[in-house]
């Protein structure tokens, strides 16, 4: 490791096969820090991605893969296959990417494919417009679509070519090299990534960090304009933050409580009232390490009603837990168990699991065998408590839940007039 590169090994030692997988992050501070280079970015990815297709084709059908795509601060480019020949695919990799040059009738074919992408945004359905909503507020930085389209305005083939070079001209590159190799095969490779790139050390502290907007303690609900006005759907997104993905413990009693309170969600909501046609709940974290437990619905219900039966069903379902037999839950926490403790089946598998926790500065490599211990001495007493924390609102007492909710056109919903006429207390 040193100030422009660090790199990972992992040698193979359980499927003894020539096979390997290289990944590689290239983080610069112009990558996404404003809206106008987020999009240049996206554009430079698809034109190096598309020009590599045909010259690498013959790869293709020799079963190794590559891919170069965007991220959140950087540009990841992943190779995988036959491990003798990854070296050079990679360097074929970067030599077109530190070469290319912006052709215009393929920049002018390109830009309107990532506008149409873009424009596409506003046919998404309500659920998916709530969660990517809920993730610019999570998972900072993020542009809306207004600021994505005023942005398109001003892209340009000089203003690509320009940003080109001042992505690859700083920047920090984290590299994993798994599979049948060595660890002198490893620094050789990171090496050749060096020498190829020529890129001066860029100070850690301009890159883009991971972060996430901090949500103090409360009820808050967001009314999130629907963007299609032909949609009948409406859609209620209702998050509840909850414990420290840090705290093992709180982790996997969130884990649990997920798996546990999905079924008895759909079945409650969507199967016995009938309130949607997309129902369900899932578990995800922001970047500064809250866990969430996310209930989402939508369907042709009023928003407004959707969120009291959500809220009858948080103060129900801690019954319902408390009415679960010590077989029932044991058979729950034996079942996330089994999954956790899953063989992984190639090295593609191994290298996303490794680096994910790279990737995102974790470095927590060894956090299944923790999670499965936390998870053998939880208890059902255990998640009880854990529930009277984070969801029960007259116990919890750092509460805080976001709501947010997208009305259909043909609903009627009070104007900002008069929620100032009549303001609730």
């Amino acid at each position: 490791k040193n100030d422009k590169i660090e790199v990972w090994f992992k040698q193979d030692d359980q499927f003894f096969t020539p096979h390997g997988h290289i990944g590689l992050s290239i983080s610069s501070e112009s990558i996404d820090n404003t809206a106008l280079n987020h999009l240049l970015t996206s554009l430079l990815c698809e034109l190096v991605s598309a020009e590599l297709q045909e010259q690498l084709y013959s790869a293709s059908i020799a079963n190794s893969k590559f891919g170069i795509a965007q991220a959140i601060g950087s540009i990841n480019i992943d190779v995988s296959g036959f491990s003798s020949g990854l070296p050079h695919l990679l360097k074929t990799v970067l030599q077109k990417l530190r070469t290319f040059v912006v052709d215009a009738q393929q920049f002018s074919i390109y830009l309107a494919k990532v506008e149409r992408k873009i424009q596409s945004r506003r046919l998404e359905t309500p659920i998916q417009r709530l969660y990517r909503q809920l993730s610019a507020i999570n998972k900072v930085p993020a542009f809306d679509q207004d600021m994505l389209e005023e942005a398109l305005k001003e892209v340009t083939l000089d203003g690509l070519q320009a940003h080109f070079e001042s992505v690859l001209g700083r920047a920090y590159v984290k590299m994993l090299v798994s599979g049948n190799y060595t660890q002198s095969v490893a620094l050789d490779t990171s090496n050749q990534v060096l020498d190829i790139l020529q890129h001066q050390p860029t100070p850690r502290y301009l890159i883009n960090a991971h972060r996430s907007l901090n949500i103090e303690p409360g009820y808050y609900v967001q009314n999130v304009p629907i963007s299609d006005e032909k949609c009948l759907n409406s859609a209620v997104v209702s998050t509840f933050y909850c414990g420290s993905v840090s705290d093992t413990r709180d982790d996997v009693a969130l884990q649990l409580l997920k798996t546990l309170a999905h079924n008895a969600f759909f079945s409650q909501l969507r199967t016995s009232e009938q309130l949607g046609y997309r129902v369900g709940a899932r578990q995800d974290s922001t970047k500064n390490g809250k866990g969430m437990l996310i209930f989402a619905l939508e369907g042709e219900a009023n928003p407004v009603y959707v969120t009291l039966r959500i809220d009858q069903f948080i103060c129900d379902y801690r019954k319902k837990l408390q009415e679960m037999t010590v077989e029932e839950f044991e058979s729950s926490v034996q079942s996330l168990i089994s999954l956790k403790q899953e063989k992984l089946k190639s090295i593609d598998g191994e290298f996303s699991r490794l680096w994910t926790h790279i990737n995102l500065d974790k470095y927590m490599f060894y956090t299944l065998d923790k999670e499965v211990e936390q998870l053998k001495q939880l208890g059902k007493d255990d998640l009880l408590s854990f529930w009277d924390k984070y969801f029960n609102k007259d116990t919890a007492q750092s509460y805080t839940r976001l709501d947010m909710q997208m009305w259909s056109a043909k609903l009627w919903q009070p104007t900002p007039e008069e929620f100032e006429m009549y303001p609730s207390s």
